[in-house]
């Protein structure tokens, strides 16, 4: 899963620039709204790591450091 693959990265000593995942609609996977990302924790952990969301498409998510 993203979250722990983000969770693993040490955010002090590694600051990577860009961040690539995959955020699928775990609720309701017919569910194409571009909102359900939002309540997802790998974006609410990215946020918190100050990166935000430069590009989407469907499920894949770019974000770049703040």
């Amino acid at each position: 899963e993203e979250l722990n693959v983000l969770k693993s990265i040490d955010f002090d000593f590694y600051k990577p620039q860009l961040i690539s995942i995959e955020i699928h609609n775990k609720k309701n996977i017919y569910d194409d709204s571009n909102h359900y990302y939002k309540n997802d924790e790998a974006y609410i952990f990215l946020n918190k790591k100050n990166y935000k969301l430069i590009w989407q498409n469907k499920y894949s998510f770019i974000f770049d450091r703040i």
